[in-house]
Order: C-alpha cells, then structure tokens, then sequence
C-alpha cells in the first residue's frame, strides 16, 4: 500500500515571464519614445494566423472611453493605398481574443471624416506631439487628427490598417524602414503594406483640450514586424493580471523579424489542453513552424487573456475591465490528502485525491517527492500536479503515477504544495533571437513587498530543456529530457 507522510507547503507570490516615462500620446511613441535605441517594429494587420488559427497577425487595439469624450487618431499610413483608422462602439466585435469577429459595421472610419491632410502622421515630430487641438494650434507641432466622441461609456476596439486596406489581398509582408526616426520613405508610403509604421490613438475631453487622459489605451496582443533581424527592439508595455497585478515589461533588446506577444496565466498548455506547461513550445516541420502550425507533443496555446498597455494603466480602465486595483496575497490552506483506503492511504499502483482551500482563484502547485528531500517539479521520479483553480475549497486528483508515467512503490512521500498568486507567461511567438539580456519584466505593486525569490520583484522562470509531455511525447524529437533544446545561431 502507498502511504503518504505529513504534507508541507510552501506559499509564495509566483509570477512567469518576463524604464516608464510620462507620455504626451498614446500610440507608437510610447513604444518609441524620444531618445529609443534600436529600431522600430510596425504594427500589423493581417489575415494570417499563428497557432494553427487560433491567433491572428493583426493587432486589435482597445480604449475605454466615458460618454462624450474624444479619441483623437492618426497614422503614417493614412492616405496610402487603402489604408483606414476604424473604431467599433462597444459590443460590436465579439468572439475569442485573438479571433475576434470583427465584421460588423464600424461605428467610425477616418476615411469618411478626413480631408487633405487629416489623420496623417508624417514626421518623427507629429509622432511625438501628437495630435493638435481643433481649432488647430494648441499643441505645438501636433498632427491634424480625425476624431471620434464616445456615444456612451465602455470599451472600443480600434483597427489600423496599413496601405493594403482591411481585407488584406494579398496578405504580404510589407517593405519597411524599421527607424526609429521615421526618416526611411517607407515609413510613410504605401510600401508599408499590411503595416502601419506610426500610430496614434490619444483620448482628451474635447478637442479643443491639450491635456491627454492616459491611460485608457491597451491590447490584448500585440503582433510587429521589423522586415528582418538583426534590428533590435526595445519597446516597454504595461500589464495587468486577472488578480490585480501590475507588471512592467521591457524587451530590452529582441530581435524578432516578425512576432506576437500577448500574456495570459497558463502560457502553453500540456497535452491534456488544461494544464500549465511552463517549457517553451517547439513546433513541428509541417505547415509553418514560424507561426507555430503544429506544436510538438499536443501542447497548444492558451489565449491571451491579460490586457497590455502602452503606459501605465489608469484605475478608469482597471475598473471597466472588472479587475481588481489591488492585489490580494495568496493563501492557500487545508492541504490534505485521501487514499482509496481511506485516510493517507492507498492501494500501491493507485493514488488518491489531495485537498486544499485559497482565499484567491489561481495556478496551484503540488509536488510528490521520491526521496522526501527534492521537490523539483520537473524531476522524472517525482510528480507534479498544476491546474487552475478559483477560490475556496479544492479538490485534486493523482493517478499513483510520477512524472515519467511509472506507478510509485510502497513507502510513505513527502508533499510540498504552493499557490501563486499573480502568475503572469508573456509568451513570444516567432521570435529569432535575443542577445541583449532581455526581456525584463518587474512587478510593481506587490502585496506586502517584494516576493522572496532571487532577484525579487524581477524574479521570473524560464525553461529551456526538452521535456516529456503528459501523452509521453517527449520535446523535441530526438532530444533527452533535461537537455538544451536546440536553437539556432544568433546573427553575425
């Protein structure tokens, strides 16, 4: 019979993944403020997909807007090609995110407002001051924006489309200057393609006002493309987690061709399609490996679900988005566990059911330890047993198995078990390289100070090696469990 000993758990604030300056706009300067290294990566707008379809190239942007307010908007693609700025009231685009419908009427298109020049953002200077009041000459150097006021309070979705328009035939790349200073011809021309080099979407209370209400604009992922590596970027976005996190997250240096990041609270998920995989995603050689077509070992995406922000996020749009402002710390209690025959017992070859209760919904963790004195989740003697979890009493089921699919022997284990809380996977889908020490990503509002974890409040975890999936797939092909994946050699 299998007997479990006394069970120990650890509880910490847990978080995956990965500088903040005032902002005079909301848009593209925010991700290249004045004074960027690097190069610039264009937004883009498109009909392909990563993840087998499950993730479309395009960015959907949002803001939270309250009745009668003004959004101010342009790009260095407006009168181009087919090129368009478009919004949808609240409640028009429906569907998953990142296969959002977006077919239903728009509430607003830039092209049926503008005239000659309106909406057009042409110099690195515009970009920076964004847009000019109406009557024009409040903002010094200000582009001349097309405008939209909020019907009613709530959420809008915003689309820029490059110059080959909203339907996208065909669905290329486009030829891009990647300069931060907007000097390149192409920044501005129709040879952005399905990009957009700059953009701005900047909310004010009228449009004679020159004070910008931030804030209030966000994604829930955003796709770029820099036309090519060894074109470093440096973009910083803002984060918040279902449970009231905020994360600062600062690419410091990637160099992706093109990319989507997005963030949610499982990552990748195993081949049961629920749980948390906390490895990288290796695809296999059909389809597309670069969009992530088929996956190695049946693990798939789980949708973003965590909204990005291009400054800081403000309270208005926390609270529209039903999160909390402040975070709760976890605290997981009542750990137990219950054999087939009855007790801490069980029948060897059979487990049992553990028991616990969290004040917090969250990522749950528990570890069967082997030998009683290492508690490595990823070790193949022992077993480990994530999920996603809401609030209050819980149970969790074991199979009497380890990690590696073989049944424990007769003896008494130990068990250490955590809940984290704020648990944040910045997954960066296509991504070639990165050779400059990034990404960096820093919580910054920690309930009761920073975790207790190496390098606090910019503590993350990454895993690199190949590993064996729940169907006993192991990743990638070839390899062992525990050593490096392959990787390719980053550009000369």
């Amino acid at each position: 019979m299998l007997r479990r000993g006394a069970a120990t758990f650890a509880l910490v604030l847990f978080f995956l993944a990965w500088g903040a300056g005032g902002a005079s706009a909301a848009g593209s300067q925010d991700l290249w403020p004045n004074g960027a290294a690097g190069s610039r990566a264009n937004t883009e707008w498109r009909t392909s997909s990563y993840g087998g379809g499950l993730l479309l190239r395009r960015t959907l942007l949002k803001v939270f807007l309250n009745t009668g307010e003004v959004l101010d908007l342009g790009s260095s693609a407006i009168g181009q090609g087919s090129s368009d700025i478009i919004v949808w009231n609240p409640g028009l685009v429906t569907g998953p995110i990142g296969t959002e419908d977006v077919s239903a009427a728009p509430s607003f298109s830039c092209n049926g407002q503008r005239a000659g020049v309106q909406g057009q953002i042409t110099l690195r200077a515009q970009e920076l001051a964004g847009p000019d009041t109406i009557p024009a000459g409040g903002v010094a150097g200000g582009y001349f924006p097309c405008h939209y006021a909020a019907p009613s309070t709530g959420i809008y979705n915003i689309a820029f489309t490059g110059p080959a328009g909203f339907a996208l035939v065909p669905d290329a790349d486009g030829t891009i200057g990647a300069d931060v200073a907007l000097a390149n011809a192409n920044d501005t021309s129709a040879a952005q393609g399905t990009s957009v080099a700059a953009w701005d979407a900047t909310v004010r209370s009228s449009l004679a006002s020159t004070t910008n209400i931030t804030g209030r604009v966000f994604t829930y992922y955003l796709t770029l493309f820099t036309g090519g590596n060894g074109l470093p970027v440096f973009p910083t976005v803002y984060a918040v987690t279902g449970d009231g996190y905020r994360y600062q997250v600062d690419l410091r240096g990637m160099d992706p061709n093109g990319w989507v990041s997005y963030g949610n609270q499982r990552g990748f998920l195993n081949s049961d399609g629920a749980t948390p995989l906390y490895h990288d995603a290796v695809a296999t050689g059909a389809g597309s490996p670069g969009q992530l077509t088929n996956i190695q070992g049946g693990v798939t995406f789980d949708l973003p679900s965590f909204p990005l922000f291009f400054e800081p996020p403000s309270n208005a749009t926390i609270t529209a988005l039903g999160l909390p402002l402040a975070p709760t710390a976890p605290v997981m209690t009542s750990l137990a566990f219950v054999g087939n025959l009855g007790g801490n017992t069980s029948l060897v070859n059979s487990g049992g059911t553990f028991t616990y209760a969290s004040n917090v919904p969250g990522v749950y963790e528990i570890v069967i330890s082997r030998d009683g004195v290492n508690f490595d989740p990823t070790l193949p003697a022992n077993r480990v047993l994530r999920g996603v979890r809401p609030a209050g009493a819980q149970t969790v089921s074991w199979d009497g198995k380890d990690n590696s699919s073989t049944f424990f022997p007769v003896g008494s284990y130990q068990v250490h078990a955590r809940f984290h809380g704020g648990e944040y996977h910045f997954p960066m889908i296509d991504v070639e390289n990165d050779t400059q020490g990034g990404p960096t990503i820093t919580l910054l509002n920690p309930p009761g100070g920073c975790p207790a974890l190496v390098g606090g409040c910019t503590a993350g975890f990454y895993d690199d090696r190949a590993y064996m999936t729940l169907n006993g797939t192991v990743v990638d092909l070839g390899n062992t469990v525990g050593n490096v994946l392959c990787g390719n050699n980053p550009p000369a």
